[in-house]
């Protein structure tokens, strides 16, 4: 397994990652181009069936090549420029021939509109017309034929037809987070110290909301587990039914992201401004036993291969 990292340099670095027969964890660097960019590298995201690096630096967006040891330039998507922020939609299909095929689908947030195109033939093509929105998105992510968008105040589902549903307010803080479940096509919300799902229609999913002991900066998704990021620690929860399931603490982490494995499993890294963190799951009998006193028989299975430790 390789795991990528964009810095404030501008550097991007790949690591590989491998478990040692000790239970351990060896990393060492595969390769590394300071030249990636001349800003900081605000996201990343990798699309190994294809072999690319997609990023967002510098107000726009990059293409580079997995294929060459150095990861060159592939593109650079001149009409992207005054990006805040992007998100892929990655669909593994089955073609007539038996072939698995993955298809990419890009949404970037250009001042006040969405751009969206398709991967084909090593290059980005315009899916469709600009979507004009009323604010400059913060951050947004694919959810089915919709985009779910935060803003400053609110957030917002749009439509790939156009049609626009407002949702709810971010709060106080202002502060949007937003996380799509993908395998169940559901949708996290943050409002303050508390987070919503809600479906791809952008209907409340839960009679609850999901309670943090602080502001979440950060979140992801580990079926079944919601792991969030908290200015000075690490929380993780099961949001149906709702569970605490752990509380660690780490010093001033800010992001957090689910690897895609080949071994069937997926990494959790979490990360500081100068730290690196991966999440290994352990057993967790003590909420097992739990959930089979209350019946809860699948989530008890499910548990079995929980909780997490910090192992590098």
């Amino acid at each position: 397994d390789n795991l990528v990292v964009g810095t404030r340099q501008g550097h991007l670095l790949m690591y590989a990652v491998t478990e040692t027969s000790q239970g351990r964890w060896d990393v060492s660097l595969l390769c590394s181009n300071k030249n990636f960019s001349r800003k900081p590298i605000l996201q990343v995201q990798v699309v190994p069936e294809h072999q690319i690096i997609v990023s967002l630096s510098d107000n726009m967006i990059s293409v580079h090549d997995l294929t060459v040891f150095n990861l060159p330039l592939l593109l650079s998507m001149q009409q992207t420029k005054g990006a805040s922020t992007f998100d892929l939609d990655i669909k593994h299909q089955v073609t007539l021939t038996g072939e698995t095929v993955a298809t990419v689908r890009l949404v970037v947030a250009v001042k006040r509109r969405l751009q969206l195109y398709y991967w084909k033939g090593r290059r980005f093509h315009t899916l469709r017309e600009d979507l004009q929105v009323s604010d400059v998105p913060k951050s947004l992510t694919w959810c089915k034929e919709a985009i779910a968008v935060a803003f400053k105040h609110d957030y917002w589902l749009i439509s790939l037809t156009g049609e626009q549903k407002e949702l709810f307010g971010t709060g106080k803080s202002q502060e949007a987070l937003i996380l799509r479940l993908q395998e169940e096509d559901m949708l996290v919300l943050g409002h303050e110290k508390e987070t919503v799902i809600m479906d791809s229609e952008g209907n409340a999913k839960c009679e609850h909301t999901l309670k943090w002991g602080d502001q979440p900066v950060a979140m992801a998704y580990d079926k079944p587990f919601l792991i969030s990021i908290l200015p000075k620690s690490v929380e993780i929860k099961t949001p149906e039914p709702n569970i605490d399931v752990q509380t660690m603490l780490l010093d001033k982490p800010k992001l957090i992201a689910v690897a895609r494995s080949r071994k069937g499993t997926n990494p959790v890294y979490i990360a500081s401004t100068s730290h690196i963190w991966r999440l290994h799951r352990c057993q967790a009998l003590s909420h097992v036993n739990e959930l089979v006193k209350q019946e809860k028989f699948s989530l008890a299975l499910k548990l079995l291969v929980s909780v997490f430790v910090l192992v590098f």
